[in-house]
């Protein structure tokens, strides 16, 4: 894996200095994209969640009941999205509050995009009833996990809380690394299309499987029948982009597992539309 990213890289930077106009414009887009979307929405989330685990909160709070514990799980999960959920998960597995089958149950179950990015792209100008279907995807993964949910009962002893600066100031560092990893894999993946920019105006429902968060943006914009249907199989199956994300973060992450539950979840959220919308 570490060999074709190597390899890759080289040839993305040979091509670069051929089609440099490319590459800047499409930096250019990316980061204005992520600026005003995914920073707002994602960084004061990441941090808050960091600086929880950090105080040791998180420990008086998942060690209290079992219910508490899988809801906060779940709220996280449903609220980061891929694949900022799993870093924030690993940190929970490494201080022992949960198990790795446990992060690998949430992360399959919930590895679409931040709750934040669905409403941008399912309610933020466009048609009352795309409420009704941002909430089917939800609802649909939130039903595939508690049907498989499996209670832990894990023994911890909470530690004291540890406010203190540092902590602080490592939260606002993995926070803010959590932020440049995901921008930089996004980066690397677009990075294909230098050759020709104008395929994201074109045929971008074409590369939202691919890589989503960039054409999608081009996607919400376009007015062609179906399109929340189209956005709905995207967001369910989620994107290749997200799951090499996610084998980056952890090598260990099940390819099989993740293409049977994130289809079993497309498939039903695409019965529940036509059933509601046909």
């Amino acid at each position: 894996m570490k060999k074709i990213i190597v390899i890759y890289l080289i040839v993305l930077t040979l091509l670069s200095i051929f089609l440099y106009k490319n590459v800047i414009s499409l930096t250019s887009d990316l980061f204005h994209n992520f600026l005003n979307n995914i920073i707002p929405s994602l960084l004061p989330l990441v941090f808050l969640l960091n600086l929880l685990i950090e105080f040791n909160v998180f420990e008086k709070i998942l060690v209290k009941n079992n219910f508490l514990k899988e809801f906060s799980l779940i709220l996280i999960c449903i609220l980061l999205g891929a694949p900022a959920n799993m870093i924030i998960l690993q940190k929970l597995e490494e201080k022992s509050l949960i198990t790795k089958e446990k992060k690998y149950q949430l992360v399959s179950s919930f590895a679409t995009f931040s709750f934040s990015y669905l409403c941008y792209l399912f309610i933020y100008g466009n048609k009352k009833n795309n409420y009704f279907i941002m909430l089917i995807i939800l609802t649909v993964e939130l039903f595939n996990y508690l049907i498989n949910i499996k209670i832990e009962n894990t023994n911890i002893v909470p530690q004291k809380l540890n406010v203190s600066k540092s902590s602080f100031q490592k939260s606002m560092i993995i926070s803010l690394k959590t932020l440049m990893f995901i921008f930089f894999t996004t980066l690397l993946m677009n990075m294909v299309f230098i050759f020709n920019l104008n395929v994201y105006k074109k045929l971008p429902y074409l590369i939202m499987p691919y890589e989503f968060s960039y054409a999608g943006t081009y996607v919400k914009n376009l007015s062609f029948n179906y399109k929340s249907l189209v956005l709905l199989i995207i967001t369910s199956m989620s994107s290749i982009s997200i799951f090499l994300q996610l084998i980056y973060v952890d090598k260990n992450y099940n390819l099989l597992n993740h293409l049977k539950k994130r289809t079993l979840i497309a498939i039903v959220s695409i019965g529940l539309f036509f059933i509601f919308f046909l």
